[in-house]
């Protein structure tokens, strides 16, 4: 339902329920291991548990392929927001999500730390609960995390590409 968050952890994190779960979701959260590849950015993928007929790799080529009607996307992992800069703009997975139907998604600029990275999205849902913009939301997000964990390398890795609303 859409009143109530959808939580799968293990196996039921797979690229299958992604796939068939994810259009019917208005948020979504990746907290999973993301793979970029410089050197071939079409094979950049979230790292998910196998079967259903599915490796585990939600690829790029299978997020474009999604009917996303989530209103954002947040991918939590370790350097999600990285990517080859072409003449088209950086290719990755925040490319995919956004072609794939999904107006905002939420990504890390570098390896970040679980524990720093747990307490900022509490925040950052925290301030959507209460109303407040995606950006609003991860700006109040990242001051907070920079009150408990000062050093930047522990918060300011996340930016909002897409739709700040």
């Amino acid at each position: 339902p859409q009143d109530r968050p959808l939580t799968l952890l293990g196996d039921e994190a797979s690229e299958a329920n992604a796939k068939r779960l994810g259009p019917g979701q208005t948020m979504l959260h990746f907290a999973v291991h993301g793979l970029v590849r410089d050197d071939r950015p079409w094979e950049s993928a979230l790292i998910l548990a196998p079967g259903d007929g599915e490796d585990g790799w939600l690829k790029v080529p299978e997020i474009f392929g999604l009917d996303l009607r989530a209103d954002l996307v947040t991918l939590s992992g370790c350097s999600t927001g990285v990517g080859r800069v072409s003449g088209d703009g950086i290719v990755g997975l925040s490319r995919a999500v956004i072609y794939a139907g999904a107006p905002s998604v939420l990504v890390s600029q570098w390896d970040v730390s679980d524990v720093t990275t747990a307490f900022l999205m509490d925040q950052f849902y925290a301030g959507l609960a209460a109303g407040r913009s995606k950006a609003r939301s991860l700006r109040d997000a990242q001051l907070a995390t920079l009150k408990r964990y000062p050093h930047p390398m522990l918060w300011a890795a996340f930016v909002l590409v897409g739709e700040p609303q």
